[in-house]
């Protein structure tokens, strides 16, 4: 899963040619590329545009998953709660506060963090060196894995005509756009058909907290849109190995975990 946590942030280009994520005036000036090439992996530009810039939030995940020995819903007949799962799935990966954050946690140490009823996220990385996390996850849950995917939010201070769904959501679908040579493995056999696996998530509010990922002030970003490819996958009882590699205009991301279904 890749994470691009900043490039430009201009609608048209939200991530065609560069990922981005603005946070105007709010940005602290902590929030560099030093800083997040050593505590994100993630190669971070800022680009302050003007006060009537919007501040969009863009990151792009990749992670993912499916082989013979595991369940994958069929091309064209997805969860009915594709979408919201989608959207909850960015909920749970930003809500969480910095120190137990799954995104930015290099060993799989924090992959129970916040994991709640029959399905279990898994987090992908911010683009940068090869990483594999490995994790315990109980038997029965629904994997719910992003293969490629992008947020975008409502900022303060952003102008009117950009503080609706439909612009955020169109933010969110550029940078998706962008991503190339998607691939997925589960214990050694490809994923097939991941084009089939893209959903756009209806319009959802963020609440970060006080010690967020981004270093932004805390508190509700609404509305936030999202876009992606994702898979719902089952494994079965045992040692499951997932990798996958995704190429985005700021350089490749390859993430592979190591799983014991208990």
């Amino acid at each position: 899963m890749a994470y691009r946590l900043n490039r430009v942030a201009k609608v048209r280009t939200a991530v065609g040619r560069s990922a981005t994520v603005q946070f105007a005036q709010e940005v602290t000036a902590s929030l560099s590329d030093t800083y997040f090439k050593g505590r994100l992996n993630c190669i971070t530009r800022i680009l302050k545009m003007g006060k009537t810039s919007p501040i969009a939030f863009v990151l792009a995940m990749v992670l993912s998953t499916i082989t013979q020995s595991g369940a994958v819903a069929q091309s064209g007949v997805l969860p009915a709660n594709f979408s919201q799962l989608s959207a909850s799935w960015w909920k749970w990966a930003l809500e969480t506060p910095t120190p137990v954050n799954p995104l930015i946690d290099t060993t799989g140490a924090n992959c129970a963090v916040n994991q709640s009823g029959s399905v279990w996220f898994l987090a992908g990385s911010f683009s940068g060196p090869a990483i594999t996390r490995t994790c315990t996850v109980p038997a029965g849950k629904l994997l719910f894995i992003p293969i490629a995917n992008s947020f975008c939010a409502t900022g303060r201070g952003d102008p009117v005509p950009q503080r609706n769904a439909p612009f955020q959501r169109g933010c969110a679908k550029d940078f998706v756009d962008s991503a190339t040579n998607l691939s997925a493995e589960i214990d050694g056999t490809p994923v097939q058909n991941i084009s089939d696996y893209r959903v756009t998530a209806k319009a959802f509010a963020l609440l970060l907290p006080a010690d967020n990922i981004f270093g932004v002030p805390p508190g509700p970003y609404s509305p936030a849109a999202a876009d992606g490819y994702y898979l719902p996958v089952v494994l079965p009882s045992g040692q499951h190995t997932i990798h996958v590699h995704a190429e985005f205009p700021d350089g490749p991301v390859d993430v592979t975990y190591i799983l014991q279904i208990l």
